[in-house]
């Protein structure tokens, strides 16, 4: 469980980030104060979209997920690494969309308070994907708190409000440490009127931050699949050679 959440901190700080700087960078685009509150909703539809589908094993990492031992939990894992894999490109995404916010900023040459001659649409496709991987990754880690066997019935009462709290409540806390820790990327006071938010290089140092740990992941999950399927060939070994003397 432990590598999982360590590996799962980018979710949580991702989702912290998109509850934030998202809604924040849409405040310098046009007509934010009207169209804000969709890209909202699109979040909230893509997630309750995203855990019906991966309820009702009709995502194509369910499937695939099929095909190994234990087929419950390896599931949920799948789920699970298909949300950081979004989270990835949630973050993507959105660096690249500031990259180019900031390039009109500059050759505008406007206050950093006046909106930008830029559609608030832009930033429809990191919401999609923010919605998407909240589906994803919150389903994996609530079915693999209810179906993994090898936790007592005790921990599993427990293991929800510890799983929402690593993903929110250490994400957030993580998201202003770092926050903290790298005010030169946030703010430029060098010149009163040029006073504003570079959030590109944060974006694009939290999409690398997730890649590794979606590596990370990706090589713990492989080594539980193929460590249970090798017992489970030494098990049916062990009851064929029991057969045949038995015989």
């Amino acid at each position: 469980m432990v590598p999982m959440w360590s590996a799962f901190l980018v979710f949580g700080l991702v989702l912290s980030v998109g509850n934030t700087f998202y809604v924040l960078q849409g405040s310098y685009l046009e007509s934010a104060d009207v169209l804000l509150i969709y890209l909202i909703l699109l979040r909230s539809i893509l997630r309750t979209v995203a855990r019906e589908m991966v309820s009702n094993d009709r995502s194509l990492l369910c499937l695939f997920s099929k095909w190994f031992i234990d087929a419950k939990v390896k599931r949920n894992m799948m789920r699970i690494w298909g949300g950081m894999v979004i989270s990835i490109l949630c973050s993507v995404v959105a660096w690249r969309v500031e990259v180019r916010r900031l390039d009109i900023f500059k050759n505008e040459y406007r206050y950093w308070m006046d909106s930008i001659p830029m559609s608030i649409w832009w930033l429809a496709p990191q919401f999609f994907l923010l919605g998407l991987m909240e589906g994803f990754a919150m389903n994996g880690l609530e079915g693999f708190a209810t179906d993994d066997d090898h936790l007592s019935r005790s921990m599993k009462k427990f293991l929800l409000a510890i799983n929402n709290f690593v993903v929110y409540g250490i994400g957030s806390a993580l998201n202003i440490l770092c926050i903290y820790s790298n005010m030169k990327l946030f703010l430029d006071t060098s010149n009163e009127n040029e006073s504003h938010l570079d959030l590109d290089l944060y974006y694009k140092y939290l999409a690398i931050y997730g890649t590794t740990l979606s590596f990370v992941y990706l090589v713990f999950i492989s080594i539980v699949i193929y460590r249970d399927r090798d017992a489970a060939q030494v098990n049916q070994e062990s009851i064929n050679e029991e057969s045949f003397n038995f015989f």
